[in-house]
């Protein structure tokens, strides 16, 4: 029989003697085995006497009324509140076992002791053969990355419009064909290139606020930029065919107040729909997560993260605009198609006109299918924008100017 007041090490040997080594002999379970049954034999003798003291009856499994939940409850309670010194160190802390457990591992064909680890000061004693040893990776590390416009493609971008700029100012000494609607054109074109440059700035060159009013400043510059260039020139237009076409009319030279007055309402429309996209749905920044990868040494897994100008209503805005754009367009081709016959080279635009909006309805339908294929991609997306804008805008002005000048220099 087991004697109370025994030391550890005399319990130890004493559980040692008492096993052969066909039932437990050489078992390192032994001394746990011991000190469980130990811990289970107090954690119910501490549960009976406070449910006796609980309810004033000894609990009895074999009564019907017997409340085994609360015996549950009890037991739980109280194997969590044991603790004493057995041949293990004993302790229970929310249902787990604490103590003092040695850490081995498998290392040629038999295991080797690397530390101890002492659950109850939660202090890690690893040997010297582990001494600047890193535990290896469970999982991979997940990093965040915010992704731009690669620097080298903005500024080729951003060069490519600087240097349109100033070529346009030589088309304003052409004095024939309404040269204050060409100075307009040439007013939209620069917008639009202007656009260009703006479609690549980002949070490295601005910050946070002003990258909210920045995608306000996106928006309203390469939407107005367009009425002005194709608003202009369908006024003009619009002149020849109220001159040649229509027989009935007072043949008075029409003045280019009232040409100017055409394109300021378009652009009004322009103007009232973007305030009221602005009142109504608010642009915000908000951050686009792409799909994340893993880099080659399959360590780190980046989430890349995009920056984008977010409005919630925006699809509704921009068809209104796209709408919009779209009558203007048909409206050119009618005026052009009705004035194709008058042969006036220095006035007529009708054939170049037509030829614009062609080259405008491809390369802005072509522009809009593939921004959608490629929206996750940044760097391929403001690549083709800014390609299409700058071919668009300059096609446009070469089909407009060109034949005049070489018109002028023939004559």
């Amino acid at each position: 029989m087991t004697n109370f007041f025994q030391t550890v090490r005399e319990v130890k040997q004493e559980l040692e003697s008492s096993c052969d080594d066909k039932n437990c002999g050489n078992n390192q379970f032994t001394g746990y085995a011991y000190d469980g049954v130990w811990a289970l034999a107090m954690a119910i003798n501490t549960a009976s006497l406070k449910y006796r003291s609980k309810y004033g009856v000894r609990f009895e499994p074999t009564n019907d009324e017997a409340s085994w939940e609360a015996m549950h409850q009890l037991l739980f309670e109280a194997l969590n509140q044991t603790s004493f010194q057995g041949v293990t160190v004993i302790k229970f802390k929310d249902n787990d076992r604490l103590g003092i457990v040695e850490i081995l591992q498998w290392r040629d064909g038999a295991y080797v002791n690397i530390g101890y680890y002492n659950s109850l000061t939660n202090v890690l004693a690893p040997e010297k053969l582990l001494m600047g040893w890193k535990a290896p990776l469970d999982s991979n590390l997940e990093k965040e990355e915010r992704v731009y416009v690669d620097t080298l493609l903005f500024l080729i971008s951003s060069l490519m419009a600087l240097t349109d700029i100033p070529i346009e100012h030589c088309f304003r000494f052409i004095k024939m064909s309404s040269p204050n609607l060409n100075n307009l054109i040439i007013a939209g074109s620069i917008c639009t290139y202007a656009s260009i440059i703006l479609l690549g700035i980002d949070t490295r060159l601005v910050n946070r606020d002003c990258f909210v009013s920045l995608c306000y400043v996106k928006t309203w510059v390469l939407c107005l930029g367009f009425t002005l260039a194709f608003g202009s020139m369908f006024s003009k237009t619009w002149r020849v065919h109220s001159i040649f076409t229509n027989i009935c009319m007072n043949k008075k030279a029409i003045k280019d107040y009232k040409l100017f007055l055409i394109v300021g309402f378009f652009v009004l429309l322009d103007m009232l729909t973007l305030l009221l996209w602005a009142f109504i749905s608010p642009y915000s920044v908000a951050i686009a997560k792409l799909e994340p990868y893993v880099l080659e040494d399959k360590l780190i897994k980046v989430k890349p993260q995009v920056e984008r100008c977010y409005s919630g209503d925006s699809f509704v805005f921009q068809t209104i605009l796209l709408a919009a754009k779209g009558l203007l367009m048909i409206l050119g081709c009618f005026l052009a198609w009705e004035t194709r016959h008058v042969n006036v080279p220095a006035l007529n635009d009708s054939k170049y006109i037509g030829l614009s909006v062609y080259i405008v309805v491809v390369v802005s339908t072509l522009g809009i299918s593939l921004a959608l294929i490629l929206q996750d991609s940044i760097n391929q997306a403001y690549a083709l924008s800014t390609f299409l804008i700058f071919i668009s805008t300059t096609v446009t002005l070469c089909l407009v100017f060109v034949p005049k000048v070489c018109f002028l220099r023939d004559t």
